[in-house]
């Protein structure tokens, strides 16, 4: 989330300049464009190699929201910023505060976004590989492991870009339910989210 740096035996915290050159991650001509609380975004991905055994890598997609700004931070010891300014704020901080309604709809925008995104990069791999919703099961390319509540939202975002394929709701149902795994990883009520549908409504009234 930061870069440190010591300076006289004291830990300093600066952004860290992750898209700057010569860092690790690579921008790809890949981009999602979706609405968001009726605010259109344009999805960046980025990807980052990632080494394995027997020199062996895989690749880490990443996606930014192209309009997002920093500049929003009020001062170097208040992290408050406008977490109404989608556009601007989605992805500046990872779990804003979900103490107000706006910090728990920036939440979720931020889930919707990300399920979103890997959603659309799932289907386009799939696609190039000979995949099409109408001749086989999606589960015979991909499989999608889902930990946590976080990411849930890729169930309904699947569900409904399969129904835009052609597919009835029952099918889409059906292939989505047999590609999709979840994982819990704790039994802490706060862990275990619950949104109120008049926020999913609001976020996304495709998925509603």
């Amino acid at each position: 989330l930061f870069k440190q740096v010591f300076s006289k035996l004291q830990q300093h915290e600066i952004p860290d300049p992750w898209l700057d050159a010569g860092v690790i991650m690579e921008k790809t001509d890949f981009a999602v464009d979706l609405v968001c609380m009726d605010v259109p975004l344009r999805a960046r991905m980025y990807d980052v190699s990632i080494p394995g055994p027997h020199g062996n890598t895989t690749t880490l997609h990443l996606f930014e929201p192209q309009s997002t700004c920093e500049d929003g931070i009020r001062g170097q010891d208040d992290i408050r910023f406008d977490m109404s300014d989608i556009a601007r704020h989605l992805t500046l901080f990872l779990y804003p505060d979900d103490s107000r309604p706006e910090g728990r709809r920036l939440r979720l925008c931020q889930q919707y976004f990300l399920a979103s995104c890997a959603a659309a990069w799932i289907l386009k791999d799939c696609g190039e590989r000979g995949w099409r919703c109408s001749e086989a099961s999606l589960s015979d390319y991909a499989a999608v492991q889902i930990n946590d509540t976080h990411p849930a939202l890729i169930i309904p975002v699947l569900i409904n870009a399969l129904t835009g394929r052609g597919l009835d709701e029952q099918q889409a149902i059906a292939q989505v339910r047999e590609c999709c795994s979840y994982t819990n990883h704790t039994v802490m009520s706060e862990a275990l989210e619950c949104w109120p549908m008049q926020e999913i409504k609001a976020v996304a009234p495709q998925l509603y």
